[in-house]
C-alpha cells in the first residue's frame, strides 16, 4: 500500500518493494543522488511486510523483512537494515 503523498525514486537506481509493505505519507523510499564510489548494481530493496511510516526516508541497499521504519527515521545509502538471511 503507498498513501498519497509518498514518494518512490528511481531515477538513480531501481526500487524494489515486495509484498504486503506500506508505505506512508510524505515517506521517501529510493536514492535522491548518486553514491559515490558506488559499483554498479546499486538498488533499494524493501522486502515483505515493511512498515515505512509518515515522513521516514528510506535510502537503504535492503530493510529486511518485517521491519518498521519509524516516524521521520531517516536510513541512509548502503544501509543494510532489519532481518536478514545470509
Amino acid at each position: 500500500m503507498i498513501h498519497p503523498f509518498a514518494k518512490i525514486t528511481s531515477a538513480v537506481a531501481p526500487v524494489q518493494i515486495r509484498a504486503n509493505c506500506i508505505v506512508a505519507e510524505r515517506s521517501s523510499v529510493g536514492l535522491t543522488s548518486e553514491i559515490s564510489g558506488s559499483a554498479e548494481g546499486v538498488a533499494v530493496t524493501i522486502e515483505d511486510n515493511v512498515s515505512i511510516e509518515t515522513g521516514a526516508v528510506v535510502e537503504a541497499t535492503l530493510v529486511g523483512a518485517g521491519s518498521v521504519v519509524e516516524v521521520n527515521a531517516r536510513i541512509s545509502p548502503r544501509a543494510v537494515v532489519g532481518k536478514v538471511s545470509s
